[in-house]
């Protein structure tokens, strides 16, 4: 089944005639929210920016800023996003292609709910009851994800909201501190906290979004990649799978950036065969995941490859110069469009202090065998996002369907075969090239392909031994095995002894009432970061500040948990700095030790 149909010579012409101003209009766009962005900061009171500049800042480091420079900072932002806007204007007023093509745009959203009522309307009977499956698999993801929404935070997701749900949002749009600020999801935390509150669920209400339509379009790309019976199963594997609930309650982006892959994925074809929609499409799509979470760029590589050899199956060398002109147009468009929403960054650049440097030296290996060990790695880990909660037994089942499904698109389908190498060799000619590995996290688009794969397994197994793929029979018994498994294992407390403190409101209860100046804590930032959050959540400043030598200290709390266990020789310096200890607090994994300074 080939995923790409030969082009009309309408389509061509229609790129030839209009698709010139493919990258004008995404550029327009990017350049109008760029100038909005730039023109909040101009307006914003600059006491209230010297204040969060301030909290920017490091302990022991001088203000970043003065009121001098935020005013000259205010200054630069008002010019640029006044240029901006002119731009933006100007294009829309003279350049009457770009207008058209935005009425265009408009309309079609206009009138999208018209589309989809019509649309079930001329479908069939099979097509109906996959529709409604489909709906019933989401609800039961949101369901899931709904049940699991209070988890204990992790130290990421409180160290975003640290970072961008307690400040303005022009510190998400114009502050890259860390690669923890996924920008478009940073600004819809803060949305989300600012209408709803800093509750778990408001915090993690944008990635449970994302996450729960991963299903209908999980769904979509194996129907268009594989067939309907795939498309089915595929949809069951992710919906009740704990690594859907586990992006769904992870308050970062990349289940927004998941969701931008496969949506990418599902017009690639109808791109290959000229469709300007589509076109536009793939270059929005890009542009909103990469400003998500830059490493989009890896997705973004997997489509490209995919539509050059969608474009030389289909067609052969035949009209691979219109091709490669729209393809060269919408890669152009899209890196204006991402150096554009990034601009407003541009301003505090050398003013604000930025790990990302520190972080990609961290991630980079110094020699070919640090590369292998540390991919390795990163593939154990990915492969334990992937599987979670199944037993090792399902997980090995899992990987041998995975094997028989990629075998059998060899043979049955042809554009999921070449899918699975184009989202491959980008990874791996990126990793070789620079060095870097790419965080397990990052990589989480792989799971609904994972699972595709898996699922065309199991579809061509039925369909060898039974003559039938029985795609509704399979796709509940793979949901009734996900939620067995997920109910007999200890998710989400296991998975948070790993990457955060489970105890963490256990911790904040005790330490509410211990606060202050002269307190200050020892333990991992695993376990201080969720701390500080329901210390925050009861009234208290967001920071479990550092014990150091010499800061003189009152009380220091140590947190000793026995996955991130404190080092006895950080116990020794205490008591050679004259504190005792006085009280021992034992919590459900965990203890805190509170130590008071003699004297």
């Amino acid at each position: 089944m080939s995923a790409v149909r030969p082009p009309t010579q309408a389509s061509i012409e229609t790129w030839s005639t209009r698709g010139s101003n493919l990258a004008s209009l995404a550029g327009v766009v990017a350049i109008a929210l760029a100038a909005a962005a730039l023109l909040v900061l101009a307006r914003f009171d600059a006491a209230v920016l010297l204040e969060y500049a301030a909290q920017l800042g490091r302990p022991g480091q001088a203000a970043l800023l003065d009121l001098a420079a935020v005013h000259a900072l205010q200054g630069r932002a008002l010019l640029l996003g006044g240029v901006y806007g002119a731009v933006a204007g100007s294009v829309l007023v003279f350049h009457a292609p770009v207008r058209r093509n935005l009425a265009w745009a408009l309309a079609w959203l206009l009138a999208l709910p018209r589309r989809l009522a019509d649309a079930w309307s001329h479908l069939g009977a099979r097509d109906r009851r996959d529709a409604l499956t489909v709906t019933a698999l989401t609800l039961l993801a949101g369901l899931l994800a709904v049940l699991h929404v209070q988890q204990v935070i992790r130290l990421d997701e409180a160290s975003t909201f640290r970072a961008f749900g307690t400040r303005p949002i022009f510190v998400s749009l114009c502050v890259y501190l860390t690669p923890n600020n996924h920008v478009l999801h940073s600004v819809l935390l803060k949305l989300s906290t600012l209408v709803f509150g800093d509750a778990l669920w408001a915090i993690r209400l944008p990635a449970l979004t994302g996450a729960v339509t991963l299903v209908p379009l999980a769904y979509g790309v194996g129907r268009r990649y594989f067939d309907r019976d795939v498309a089915l199963i595929t949809a069951g594997l992710l919906a009740s799978s704990a690594a859907l609930v586990d992006l769904a309650t992870n308050a970062r982006g990349y289940s927004l950036m998941i969701g931008f892959f496969l949506a990418m994925l599902l017009v690639a074809p109808s791109a290959v065969e000229g469709r300007r929609s589509a076109w536009v499409g793939v270059v929005v799509l890009a542009a909103l995941g990469a400003w998500t979470v830059p490493v989009m760029v890896l997705p973004f590589a997997t489509v490209v490859l995919f539509m050059i050899a969608a474009q030389l199956r289909a067609r052969g060398t035949r009209e691979l110069g219109v091709f490669a002109r729209r393809l060269g147009g919408a890669t152009a468009a899209t890196a204006v469009a991402v150096t554009l929403l990034y601009s407003p960054m541009l301003l505090t650049v050398g003013l604000v202090p930025s790990d990302l440097a520190t972080i990609l030296q961290k991630n980079t290996a110094d020699s070919p065998a640090a590369l292998a060990a540390r991919s390795g790695l990163v593939i154990s880990w990915l492969w334990d996002l992937v599987t979670l909660t199944w037993p090792q037994w399902l997980a090995a089942v899992s990987l041998a369907l995975v094997g028989i499904g990629a075998g059998a698109s060899l043979v049955r389908w042809r554009s999921a075969f070449v899918l699975l190498w184009a989202a491959i060799v980008p990874l791996v000619v990126f990793t070789v090239a620079t060095g870097i590995i790419v965080p397990p996290w990052s990589l989480s688009f792989f799971t609904p392909l994972y699972l595709a794969f898996a699922a065309a397994g199991a579809a061509w197994i039925m369909r060898f031994l039974t003559g039938r793929p029985w795609p509704l029979a399979a796709a509940t018994l793979v949901v009734a095995l996900n939620l067995a498994t997920l109910t007999a294992a200890d998710y989400p407390r296991d998975r948070l002894a790993y990457i955060g403190y489970p105890d963490a409101p256990e911790a904040a209860r005790h330490l509410a009432d211990s606060t202050g100046s002269g307190v200050r804590y020892v333990g991992s930032m695993i376990d201080l970061r969720p701390v500080s959050y329901y210390l925050y959540r009861r009234g208290l400043p967001f920071e479990c500040p550092l014990h150091v030598p010499g800061d003189g200290a009152r009380t220091v709390w140590v947190i000793d948990c026995s996955r991130h266990a404190v080092d006895a020789a950080d116990l020794e310096a205490l008591g050679r700095e004259g504190y005792r200890l006085m009280e021992t607090r034992d919590l459900s994994g965990s203890r805190l030790l509170r130590y008071e300074r003699r004297g």
